[in-house]
């Protein structure tokens, strides 16, 4: 509906898990890292743990994707919080279990038929931190055993928000199995500005947009987290659009988690009233020179010397230039 306004290709802050729009900070990286480590490496179990919205499922299907382009079998199971034997049912029926057995037993035997033929295969359970039922941890912990030619062979993630660890610390047939448990954060203030940079330029964003002080409101309203920093982006673009504004300030965003129903810190609301107020905005510029995005192009010698948007690799350089310059 805005792209036009904003000359962009495709919307940048969009909630979806395509392998482009994944932004590379620091911290991100470091965890698909460890999770590409596991899998390659064949660590039987791992499991994902962080608070809500920091971007646990994208990270666990790129990696599902990875391994499907490399003649993988994944299951991805979005809700794990079902009755045992329809999980067993569901699991069955992605693995092409289909034998007159009972359903756990089919199970078992088309998973360890799979592996014993050199099948790669892994399970992702999301949402485990929902899970009460002793009896589907005991189905974890069953196919944790799976072995193929004398070793575990099946590769599980779990993965679910913060409140997993403690479920985890409780259930020790499971924690005792994971081979390595890795936590995801919240981003950084810098890492905030680098995602918002990257999602702009891969959706075809030409000129400046957001302001520093924008940023800085981003990610005081979204601690962080990348659900939300799409969310108030995505709804300051539209209200940006709808007022005719050609830069995204921080009243902006104020206006946009307001709208969502983010909580208001202390410092975002002093930035918001000087924004609003010119008399005592004295110490919040809005020069040119204060924009995250000063330009696609950059100049000569950044587009020679960065990669496309579409590179992961081309973050770091390119948002160290834009940020260094201005």
């Amino acid at each position: 509906m805005y792209l036009d306004h904003w000359q962009m290709q495709q919307r940048p802050f969009d909630c979806n898990h395509a392998p482009r729009m994944f932004v590379p900070v620091e911290s991100a990286m470091v965890a698909l890292t460890k999770i590409r480590y596991a899998l390659s490496t064949s660590l039987s179990a791992i499991s994902v743990t962080g608070p809500a919205g920091t971007g646990k499922t994208e990270l666990i299907r790129m990696s599902l994707e990875e391994l499907n382009h490399s003649g993988w079998k994944t299951v991805y199971v979005p809700n794990t919080n079902l009755p045992p034997e329809r999980l067993v049912s569901l699991l069955g029926s992605f693995l092409g279990a289909n034998t007159k057995l009972p359903p756990l037993d089919r199970l078992l035997i088309r998973l360890q038929t799979m592996l014993e033929k050199g099948v790669r295969v892994c399970l992702a359970f999301d949402e485990m931190h929902t899970v009460g039922n002793a009896e589907t941890w005991e189905l974890i912990r069953m196919l944790m055993n799976v072995e193929a030619h004398g070793r575990q062979a099946l590769n599980i993630i779990i993965a679910g928000q913060s409140d997993l660890e403690q479920v985890l610390d409780v259930t020790p047939s499971v924690a005792t199995r994971l081979t390595l448990r890795i936590r995801l954060a919240a981003f950084s203030s810098e890492e905030t500005q680098q995602y918002i940079l990257y999602r702009l330029k891969v959706a075809g964003c030409t000129r400046g947009l957001f302001t520093r002080q924008a940023a800085d409101s981003i990610f005081s309203y979204s601690r962080g987290l990348p659900a939300r920093i799409n969310r108030i982006c995505d709804l300051a673009l539209l209200t940006g659009f709808g007022a005719g504004v050609e830069k995204i300030g921080p009243e902006l965003v104020h206006e946009a988690a307001i709208e969502l129903g983010f909580e208001q810190p202390p410092a975002a609301q002093r930035t918001a009233t000087a924004a609003s107020n010119p008399a005592s905005a004295t110490s919040v510029p809005s020069t040119a020179e204060e924009d995250i995005l000063a330009s696609v192009g950059f100049s000569a010698a950044a587009t020679t010397t960065n990669p496309p948007a579409s590179d992961p690799t081309a973050l770091g350089d390119c948002s160290d230039d834009i940020l260094a310059g201005l």
